[in-house]
Formats: C-alpha cells, sequence, structure tokens
C-alpha cells in the first residue's frame, strides 16, 4: 500500500478494486458531486474552467510539435496540481486492495496527515464474495470483516449493513449487491441492463461457452457477461469503470436506488 500523503477531501470512500473506484467515481458524479478524486485522477465538473484532458488543452494552445507519452505524463501531474490548489475534491475514493488489507488500509487513511480534521465520513464498500464459512453468507462475512477492521481503527461501526452511524467522521458499509446474500458489483451493473436488447445475446453467448468449453470456470460467469455486454456498445474493449464514464451501466434504474440512499446518508449530500 503506497504512503498516503495527505488526506484532501472530506468524504473517503474506500473501495475493492480498480473498477469499483472508477464505477464510484462516476456514479458519484452523476448524483452530482463536483469534483471526485482517485487516487490522483480527478474528474472535474462544475465551475473549472480547465481543460480535463491534456492534448484538448495541448491543441487549444496552439502547439503544433507532438508530444510523447512521458510529456502528457508530466503534463497531466501538473495541471491535477493546480486544478488541487484551485477546489479541493467532494470526494476521495481509494481502493483497499484485497480483504486482508482493509484493516491497514483503514488506519492509514484515519491516521493519515490533516485526517482528522478533514475528514466527515468514511464509507467502505466491499463485494459478497464467496464466504469460507457454512454457517454466514457471503454478505454476512463481508460485513462481519468492515466491522472488524473499523473497530480496529478506533472508529464506531454501524450495526448492519447501509447504516451509517456517528458524527466526524461518520461512518458506513455497502455490502453489493444492497440486500443480497451473495454477489458483486457485477451484478449491480447486470440488473441495471437486462431489458437492454444486446442481454439476450450475452446470456445466449455464455450459454454456448457453458455447452463448448471444457473445464470453462462458471464462477466467472458474471465478470464475463459484463465483458460480453461491454463488447456491444458503441465502444467495445472496455472495463466496468471505464463503461461507467460512458454512461453504459443505466443510471436511472431503480436497482442503483438502496446505493444512492448510502452514499446521501454518509455524505449529507
Amino acid at each position: 500500500m503506497p504512503p498516503r500523503s495527505g488526506i484532501r477531501a472530506p468524504i473517503q470512500l474506500l473501495v475493492e478494486g480498480a473498477d469499483a473506484q472508477f464505477f464510484f467515481m462516476h456514479f458519484l458524479n452523476h448524483m452530482g458531486f463536483n469534483n471526485v478524486e482517485v487516487q490522483g485522477e480527478i474528474e472535474w465538473r462544475g465551475h473549472s474552467k480547465v481543460y480535463k484532458d491534456a492534448p484538448d488543452m495541448i491543441k487549444g494552445l496552439g502547439l503544433r510539435s507532438k508530444l510523447d507519452e512521458e510529456d502528457l505524463a508530466a503534463f497531466d501531474r501538473v495541471r491535477n496540481e493546480i486544478l488541487g490548489r484551485l477546489d479541493p475534491s467532494d470526494a476521495e475514493i481509494s481502493n483497499f486492495g484485497g480483504v486482508t488489507e482493509l484493516h491497514s488500509f483503514l488506519g492509514a487513511v484515519w491516521n493519515a496527515p490533516r485526517a482528522r480534521t478533514t475528514i466527515e465520513a468514511i464509507g467502505i464498500v466491499r463485494d459478497a464474495e464467496l464466504s469460507a464459512s457454512g454457517t454466514e453468507s457471503a454478505a454476512e462475512a463481508a460485513f462481519k470483516s468492515a466491522y472488524a477492521a473499523i473497530s480496529a481503527s478506533e472508529l464506531n461501526p454501524p450495526e448492519r449493513p447501509l447504516q451509517v452511524v456517528g458524527e466526524k467522521p461518520r461512518i458506513g458499509i455497502l455490502i453489493l449487491p444492497p440486500g443480497e446474500s451473495e454477489g458483486m458489483l457485477e451484478d449491480v451493473c447486470l440488473d441495471a441492463v437486462q431489458a437492454d436488447p444486446a442481454m439476450p445475446c450475452v446470456d445466449e453467448y455464455i450459454e454456448c461457452v457453458k455447452r463448448s468449453v471444457p473445464n470453462w470456470r462458471g464462477q466467472n460467469r458474471k465478470k464475463a457477461s459484463v465483458q460480453a455486454f461491454l463488447a456491444s456498445r458503441p465502444e467495445p474493449g472496455l472495463k466496468l469503470g471505464e463503461g461507467a464514464k460512458l454512461g453504459y451501466w443505466n443510471w436511472s434504474h431503480e436497482v442503483y436506488s438502496p446505493i444512492k440512499q448510502f452514499i446521501e446518508d454518509l455524505t449529507g449530500h
């Protein structure tokens, strides 16, 4: 886990995986948050007059010489630094890595420079992956793990998923999909596009693979379905989080309602 140089945003959302980072980055923007930061990459809306993309800015300046990737990366770092000084982010979304890393990551967040004077809310988002125990569901195991990490950081955890407790910081745990015993972010996204004309084709493709490919790992069905659906879009070959940026996951669907309510309760937005 990279060291944290300091906390910039009052809302800290800790998620499981890079796809979840970018999904929630665009989800929060859809909800109306002005500036949402994902570990150095900032999605800017609202009143910022600075171009978002470095190539567009270079074109606007009238520069004719072609810049290589190293030049663009350096330019992007300077752009983010300037924007960061102009207008702090509303929310910062961090990938805490694997399940076993949540405890140490949360501790690093809460003990980072400026954290206790800056942070107003901390939300933890986890998939309800398969449980190693036969006595509890995957969702129960995921919640228990997040609960333990919060307690170990000397913060007060909620007693159930979707509940937000405390003041400065407010604390909440979101287990995906909300209200289900097991699943993941992919389930939420696929539920949102079930009415899309491409979905029967996606299901047919997955069933064909199951019949035709020996030893196909059925537990990857949801991830494979996401990739098959994204292949049907105008710009194929994207990851789940990149599809979120282009609005491919039907933000208006009611499946997002409990997630939106959780974010509203957590942030007061």
